[in-house]
């Protein structure tokens, strides 16, 4: 087996070239095959692109699947990694994250479009805080329609409680 060593922004990777030769058509493969021109230094390649994320890309071409962890946040910078080498981008379940995502964004767009509506709806109601006091007013049962009518509520209720009179029903 032929060793490969590699410089991916500044993290050294050592390989064979038969894990890079996975995808013949990638940009992997043809560094090894040398069909493009590549930068060396002390006998590794010179690859310059981002070195952390790359050890997901190597991980991918050793054993088909893509392992992230749990609280992996970069999926668009690593699709962009897999994207340059011309790589399939996929999930372990075998699904292409782009779409995952792009799925996943439409869901949270339609949840906030739903939301966004909900509160079109509560505001609407022009029914706020400061209008619901207490009892009846106008129709609207344990609602006030304006803070006008609050007040006017608010005394009728002081005059009742001050003569003696149920306070509670106006």
């Amino acid at each position: 087996m032929e060793t490969v060593f590699l410089n991916v922004g500044g993290v050294a990777y050592t390989t064979t070239a038969e894990t890079l030769r996975k995808y013949p058509d990638s940009l992997l493969s043809k560094l090894v095959d040398t069909k493009v021109p590549v930068a060396t230094h002390n006998n590794a390649i010179i690859i310059d692109r981002d070195g952390t994320l790359f050890r997901h890309v190597l991980n991918f071409l050793r054993d088909g699947t893509l392992r992230l962890p749990t609280n992996f946040a970069e999926h668009a910078q690593l699709e962009a990694e897999f994207q340059y080498y011309v790589l399939p981008f996929v999930t372990p379940s075998g699904n292409v994250l782009g779409k995952q995502l792009q799925d996943l964004k439409t869901m949270l767009e339609d949840r906030l479009k739903g939301l966004e509506q909900s509160l079109d709806a509560l505001c609407d109601t022009q029914v706020t805080v400061k209008d619901r006091l207490c009892g009846r007013r106008r129709g609207y049962p344990g609602f006030f329609t304006t803070v006008e009518d609050s007040l006017d509520a608010m005394q009728e209720m002081q005059e009742r409680a001050a003569s003696g009179r149920d306070a509670s029903h106006y």
